[in-house]
């Protein structure tokens, strides 16, 4: 008896719960999000590139080397 019991309130419940988690986690935004600005600071072993500097990347290896077309 505890058992079918259990069956029935399994099943009224899980149509609502199920209802529940799928309209909480769809969002029909139709407006764009805004674009934030991130702060940030870097390491002091990172170096950061300029444009110009960039451009002369001829090959980015695997585990990250960069090797340029010539000394930037």
């Amino acid at each position: 008896m505890a058992n079918c019991t259990w069956r029935r309130l399994r099943a009224a419940l899980l149509g609502p719960l199920v209802w529940a988690c799928v309209s909480c986690g769809a969002s029909d935004s139709t407006e764009p999000s805004a674009v934030r600005a991130i702060d940030y600071e870097l390491f002091p072993s990172t170096h950061q590139l300029s444009p110009s500097s960039a451009a002369l990347i001829s090959d980015v290896a695997e585990d990250g080397t960069l090797r340029f077309t010539q000394l930037p």
